[in-house]
């Protein structure tokens, strides 16, 4: 409903969520960092293989 007026405006967004997540993450420390990286590493090795082994588009090309 893009006409309906609106009651409440926040005139400065997107700027508070960006600045307070960069304090966030320049807040952290090395620990929390490694063991994101970690993480992330061993979730895309599961996702990309998990996508590999269950494609429509490789399969299709096997038959």
């Amino acid at each position: 409903m893009p006409d309906i007026e609106r009651k409440f405006k926040c005139s400065s967004v997107p700027y508070p969520p960006i600045i307070s997540c960069i304090a966030l993450l320049i807040s952290m420390r090395a620990i929390t960092w490694i063991g994101f990286i970690i993480w992330l590493v061993i979730r895309l090795i599961i996702y990309f293989i998990y996508g590999r082994k269950h494609s429509i588009v490789q399969n299709e090309s096997k038959d």
